[in-house]
């Protein structure tokens, strides 16, 4: 069921023309616990096939099964980050050996050991800053999509918010 009419089965009736129900919502008094609750209404509903569980229950589900797919969807990220991480390290060794015979050339002409390592930690500077531009603008940018399909599918009206310390933890590990 995608969408919950809150009414009589009588209301369901006259206005929907059915008196299919997918869940029925039963508000508690507060003094009575979930799981007596849920005793009562299944000895109720006898010997049906009708599942019953309780709001915070169903709740709870949902979180764990967030939670569980963004730690899968964060390992995805991390491995991926690992693979280019080792892609861009031969990257960079094969520049340094194709410019070996280069960076001769300006040791001999007196530029200091620490020269050549500036130039080849500039050259990883670059490429790190720019892979954390493009990085994270694709990122924000998947998130602003997902946002629209959600307001545009679903109906639910989310709000970007960057969260900006795993962003800057990101940043930080790609340093």
């Amino acid at each position: 069921a995608v969408h919950a009419v809150f009414g009589s089965r009588q209301d369901l009736i006259e206005r929907f023309n059915t008196d299919a129900i997918s869940y029925i919502q039963i508000d508690l008094d507060d003094n009575i616990d979930d799981q007596t609750a849920t005793d009562e209404i299944k000895a109720a509903l006898g010997n049906t096939s009708l599942a019953v569980f309780n709001g915070r229950e169903i709740k709870q589900r949902i979180e764990d099964v967030g939670a569980s797919a963004i730690r899968f969807m964060s390992a995805v990220a991390i491995a991926a980050m690992l693979i280019g991480v080792f892609g861009v390290i031969n990257i960079i060794i094969a520049a340094i050996d194709a410019r070996r015979f280069e960076f001769g050339v300006i040791r001999s002409l007196g530029a200091q050991p620490n020269f050549l390592t500036r130039i080849v930690l500039a050259e990883i500077t670059i490429l790190v800053a720019a892979a954390a531009i493009l990085g994270t603008t694709f990122g924000l940018h998947t998130a602003y999509n997902g946002q629209h399909l959600s307001r545009m599918v679903v109906g639910i009206d989310l709000t970007l918010t960057p969260p900006l310390l795993p962003i800057t933890l990101g940043i930080a590990a790609l340093f």
